[in-house]
């Protein structure tokens, strides 16, 4: 027998094989068939009026029930956390005489993870929180829904994970595809994160240029570099929303000020600056004078823990992985970056500033290049 002459140490594809201890490789899939417009949750249920999931805020037992009468003695499994967020998992089984009868489940569930079914059921099959249910077996209260599997599907596709107490998840890569648009736009998905005890707060946010035609393929962003990090008891989440076309939102285009005129701006007011982040803003073209406006939707990283004008030496820099890597730019089709400051005063107004250094970065007459963005004092 001999030995193998090169030995990979691939840590990801070692836990997917189930090579290491304590970690396990995990695949969280979110659909949204009628996504349009706004920021919205990428879930099976989102095309009813764009219905957003309700989390519980203490456990409860669930109920399932389906839309068709002949979707009798079908075993549903719920995956999910309880109160003390330990994992659990509970097998209901739908009516056996009326599938659109609500069944109880007997477990109390503080939030759901995903729920699977052996075959495709012929209704659309809702777990809920308790709720009455009509005599087509839908939930009178949709805010009590926290998973739907459609028909022909097999699996709920929620983009949401409550992490377990004993656990942390790694974030290490996003895959988006849509089937088709009838208009042109740009497709902007959020990465959100809730903290135990916290509120959601963006983490990054992936954009995916229109290409011009009705169609978007496959493409993979990587976050093998910095994976993102969701604590025990933390909660991660996916929004998305569309920019740009005749038929969706507008872009968000919004005013930005020099340094100066903000400072007299916070004396008129008798106010002080209280907080701000840094953001980097897209270009398509090197300005000849500095912006009066910006559009948000061409925000390519948020730069968090700032207190003054400049970004502390200490300050943990997230840039977008779509274009960065550890803070240094890798790829984009702008030709410069703006960075402007969202400041928020003592009176909590919002005012954006043009940064006092480093405004603009010149990335080289359209020409993709890699280059070191510094905001260090």
């Amino acid at each position: 027998m001999s030995l193998p002459t090169a030995i990979v140490n691939d840590f990801y594809l070692e836990v997917a094989r189930g090579n290491v201890s304590g970690y396990t490789a995990r695949e969280i899939v979110g659909q949204n068939a009628a996504l349009a417009g706004a920021d919205k949750f990428i879930w099976g249920e989102g095309t009813v009026s764009s219905q957003d999931l309700t989390e519980a805020a203490t456990a409860a037992i669930v109920y399932i029930s389906t839309t068709a009468a002949g979707d009798t003695s079908k075993a549903v499994t719920i995956t999910g956390v309880d109160a003390n967020y330990d994992e659990i998992t509970e097998v209901i089984t739908t009516n056996a005489t009326d599938g659109r009868t609500r069944v109880a489940g007997t477990k109390a569930f503080l939030a759901i993870n995903k729920v699977t079914i052996a075959a495709a059921v012929a209704g659309k099959l809702y777990v809920f929180y308790a709720s009455a249910v009509t005599t087509a077996g839908v939930p009178v209260d949709l805010t009590k829904v926290q998973a739907v599997i459609d028909i022909g599907n097999t699996e709920s596709f929620n983009a949401f994970y409550c992490v377990p107490r004993n656990r942390t998840l790694y974030l290490t890569s996003l895959r988006y595809r849509s089937t088709g648009s009838t208009t042109t736009h740009d497709v902007i998905l959020s990465i959100k994160r809730k903290l135990y005890g916290g509120a959601y707060t963006v983490l990054d946010v992936v954009k995916y240029l229109d290409l011009g035609t009705t169609k978007f393929i496959d493409e993979q962003i990587s976050f093998t570099d910095s994976p993102l990090v969701f604590a025990a008891k933390s909660k991660f989440k996916m929004t998305a929303s569309l920019a740009g076309g005749t038929a969706l939102d507008a872009p968000a285009t919004t005013t930005v000020i020099n340094k100066a005129t903000y400072l007299t701006t916070l004396t008129s007011r008798g106010t002080t600056l209280a907080s701000q982040n840094y953001y980097l803003i897209g270009l398509d073209e090197v300005p000849t004078a500095l912006p009066s406006s910006f559009n948000l939707d061409n925000l390519l990283a948020t730069i968090t823990g700032a207190t003054n004008y400049r970004v502390a030496a200490d300050t943990e820099v997230a840039f977008d992985p779509a274009y960065f890597v550890s803070g240094k730019l890798i790829s984009t089709t702008k030709k410069a970056l703006l960075t402007v400051m969202r400041c928020v005063d003592s009176g909590a107004t919002v005012d954006y500033v043009l940064a006092p250094v480093n405004t603009i970065v010149d990335l080289g007459s359209g020409v993709k290049k890699t280059q070191k963005i510094s905001y260090l004092a």
